[in-house]
């Protein structure tokens, strides 16, 4: 029986080992795995091995990539965001914000996945009595989070942007006002960013709702290519 080696944090869904079964012709045997112990695990089971599936944050995403070193495939979990119309406690501020729900929509198939990032805490930045900090999220930042964005980078001054980003584009008014940019973005959508911000620093917050705040990562380069697998199992196979 193949094998996927199902790299993330959180169990696979129904609809999801149906449309890799779907896609494989035959059932398969899902393997979680840490992208720690991944290098040995490929040498020890690398001729059964299907592809490898990564549900984690950019730059893990990016370390799953380099392991695999085009010996096998690496897909990466794609979702569409449903406003579900509730009001929820927002994992970071913990003040009311819109609910929404990730649904599986199919995989990316990874061909680039270059990422460099190093802590916030060590950018050189010029002496400054404040600067302004972009947020572009729809979750307020939590107050740990702002704390340590000031101790890294100095006092600022958050300017938010909550709407949904269709196109990196659209934010070309707002990139010049800010002397800082942090972002919640897809995978390609961040890699469009960067290109766009030039020289002004793009964070990202290691975060997650499970371990709280963690710190401020500088993104130095990012550069993603992939194609959209759609995904296979019919609609009414989704176990929410």
């Amino acid at each position: 029986m193949k094998e996927i080696f199902w790299i993330s944090h959180s169990p696979i869904h129904q609809e999801e080992y149906q449309d890799l079964c779907q896609r494989s012709g035959a059932p398969l045997l899902i393997r979680p795995m840490e992208p720690e112990s991944l290098e040995e695990q490929l040498q020890l089971r690398g001729s059964r091995v299907e592809s490898l599936v990564v549900n984690l944050p950019l730059p893990k995403a990016a370390q799953v990539f380099r392991t695999a070193a085009g010996r096998f495939p690496v897909l990466f979990r794609a979702s569409q965001r449903i406003a579900t119309g509730r009001k929820v406690p927002g994992y970071c501020s913990g003040l009311p914000e819109d609910e929404y729900e990730k649904r599986f929509v199919g995989w990316r198939r990874l061909f680039r996945c270059d990422v460099e990032e190093l802590p916030a805490a060590q950018l050189s930045l010029p002496p400054a009595s404040g600067r302004v900090f972009l947020w572009l999220s729809r979750h307020q930042l939590s107050q740990p989070a702002l704390d340590a964005l000031q101790a890294d980078c100095g006092p600022v001054t958050v300017l938010q942007y909550p709407l949904p980003i269709r196109d990196v584009a659209d934010l070309l008014p707002l990139l010049p006002m800010a002397d800082l940019v942090g972002a919640v973005l897809p995978p390609q959508m961040l890699s469009q960013l960067k290109l766009l911000l030039g020289d002004t620093p793009l964070l990202r917050s290691d975060f997650s709702p499970q371990d709280g705040f963690h710190r401020w990562q500088t993104l130095l380069s990012c550069s993603v290519e992939y194609e959209l697998l759609p995904q296979l199992v019919p609609e009414q196979l989704h176990t929410a």
